[in-house]
């Protein structure tokens, strides 16, 4: 029998379209393929923890996906994910270890976008995603679309910035929230995938995809 974890159903544009495709792979018993994903990569958050799933998923050539949250790290903190650090250390936060594992992976050429072909790479040698989380992640709830689209072009250039060479396609709306308007803005921003359990209704005769 085949097990699936479903971490995240990543979609370009829509959140339904595949829900019948969905269904004939389980049912067929097709292999499907599990992302692993973990969101809220930030600054000062859980930091020794995080860098150590960012290390084992490196020794372990583990392809992982890491959402980078670029703005204020909160908690009367206004410390921003620091952009520069690929070239210089001298920012003291990019000695935070989130910060310094995931910059000592795209050191190590070990992002999604900085070897040729990587998407289909069987080497082992790129195992990390980057993608984006936003920049304000505690204030997107309460966004209108304006704000979400400012919002999301703000972390964008930040992550460009960051990782210049990494490509960066995915958008993972904070609390699952989005709107048709968040899917605009991701067309605005040149982001291509939305992974989200979603918050947007499937139209009228078709289900939604239910893990088996």
């Amino acid at each position: 029998p085949v097990t699936t974890a479903v971490l995240g159903v990543a979609l370009a544009t829509t959140f339904c379209a595949t829900a019948a495709a969905v269904r004939s792979v389980v049912e067929t018993k097709t292999p499907l393929y599990v992302v692993l994903r973990m969101d809220d990569t930030q600054y000062g958050w859980l930091s020794d923890t995080q860098a150590s799933v960012i290390d084992w998923s490196l020794d372990k050539s583990v392809k992982f996906n890491f959402g980078i949250i670029s703005g204020p790290a909160g908690g009367g903190s206004d410390q921003v994910w620091p952009t520069t650090c690929s070239k210089s250390h001298a920012d003291p936060a990019c000695k935070d270890p989130a910060v310094s594992s995931i910059y000592k992976a795209y050191a190590q050429g070990r992002v999604v976008g900085q070897q040729p072909n990587d998407a289909t790479n069987t080497t082992g040698s790129t195992v990390i995603e980057v993608f984006n989380h936003g920049w304000d992640h505690n204030a997107w709830p309460t966004m209108s679309d304006a704000e979400q689209a400012a919002d999301m072009a703000k972390s964008t250039r930040a992550l460009a910035a960051a990782f210049p060479q990494a490509r960066v396609k995915t958008f993972v709306p904070p609390e699952n929230i989005a709107t048709r308007g968040t899917v605009e803005a991701m067309q605005h921003a040149g982001l291509t995938i939305m992974s989200s359990m979603g918050t947007m209704s499937c139209p009228d005769g078709v289900e939604a995809p239910v893990p088996p």
